[in-house]
């Protein structure tokens, strides 16, 4: 049986080591976590696009939101913020490990994923544990929980 001296360094060592690690925490709430575009409404024509089984991901983590569509492997990376009731997406860079991100000046490769601009500002309108309702001035963007 450890000594009660044996116990005191084993817990100052483990509260070190704790001290000592930098913990990167994620302030996103229900946000964080991967997300299925389901659903595209045209704001100006009311025409809805159904994406329910197509292949197009939002995933936030930290303050990267990483865009994916698994059937042409094309990912895209953008920063972001949020609060309550504001989703801003900005800074998109085409996901390249290989051979280095670039960044995207013109927004249409994003535009499948229901992003217009490069830096664009989202109305929340409902955010749950399963499903995220975004709205534009041109767009409103509905995603489900993967």
């Amino acid at each position: 049986m450890p000594t009660i001296s044996k116990k005191i360094t084993i817990a100052i060592t483990t509260l070190i080591l704790l001290a000592s690690c930098d913990l990167e925490t994620s302030d996103n709430g229900k946000l964080d976590g991967q997300w299925h575009l389901i659903q595209i409404q045209d704001l100006t024509t009311n025409q809805t696009q159904d994406l329910t089984q197509q292949y197009y991901y939002w995933q936030f983590q930290g303050k990267l939101l990483q865009l994916r569509n698994t059937e042409t492997h094309e990912q895209y990376l953008l920063r972001f913020q949020h609060d309550n009731t504001t989703l801003r997406t900005y800074e998109p860079y085409i996901y390249n490990r290989e051979e280095g991100d670039q960044p995207i000046t013109d927004p249409q490769p994003l535009n499948p994923f229901g992003i217009t601009q490069i830096d664009q500002t989202f109305e929340i309108e409902h955010l749950g544990n399963k499903y995220i309702t975004l709205k534009s001035p041109t767009v409103r963007l509905s995603l489900k929980r993967f």
